[in-house]
């Protein structure tokens, strides 16, 4: 996967997995410098839409570096 080309921007302290808009783009993002895109639409059907999003990032584990509790989301607008 390519570096995104616009910065990501961390989501807030409250956001929800509801306030992220159909366009924009959840990715996790590690210490490492690794990312990936998040579907949404699972972690809604899983955690349903009222879910804070940085309650889920202590879940989140690198598939490169394999660390866990330093990723966090973010959001960013497609090209």
């Amino acid at each position: 996967m390519t570096r995104p080309d616009r910065k990501p921007e961390r989501i807030g302290p409250e956001e929800k997995l509801g306030d992220i808009a159909g366009w924009e783009m959840l990715l996790a993002l590690c210490k490492c410098e690794h990312f990936a895109e998040v579907d949404i639409r699972k972690l809604k059907r899983k955690f349903g839409a009222e879910t804070v999003l940085r309650t889920l990032e202590p879940k989140l584990k690198c598939a490169k570096c394999g660390g866990s509790g330093a990723a966090f989301f973010a959001v960013k607008l497609p090209r």
